[in-house]
């Protein structure tokens, strides 16, 4: 009987530029994004063996298709471009317990460090 293991992916900050938000501020000059995404991926032990990127989800496919997300169209919302970005990998490819997370590092009229807005199914 072959076993089948769950692996642990984590893309960690994806950075990416665009010109999201509400402010005009962040609408005429953008800002930086960091992208976050954590999931699990079941793959069989015979298929490790093989040792094929075709055997797993690829996470550079998964890059690319949360960059198409992010520059399709202009967000307002981060809780919006999160929630798209977490629908297209949701329906493209097979993930368990998938994490979305966005981070911007500066705020036109609020004095933090960062707003983080995360969507995940746990």
């Amino acid at each position: 009987m072959r076993k089948s293991k769950f692996y642990k992916y984590h893309i960690k900050d994806l950075k990416l530029f665009g010109y999201h938000g509400v402010h005009k501020r962040e609408i005429k000059d953008g800002q930086f994004f960091l992208i976050s995404i954590i999931y699990y991926s079941k793959i069989g032990s015979h298929l490790i063996k093989n040792d094929n990127i075709n055997d797993v989800v690829n996470y550079e496919e998964i890059i690319n298709s949360v960059s198409e997300v992010f520059n399709s169209k202009r967000y307002n919302l981060l809780e919006s471009l999160v929630d798209d970005i977490y629908k297209m990998l949701e329906s493209t490819f097979t993930l368990h317990k998938l994490n979305v997370q966005i981070r911007k590092s500066k705020s036109p009229v609020l004095d933090v460090k960062s707003i983080i807005v995360k969507y995940n199914d746990e």
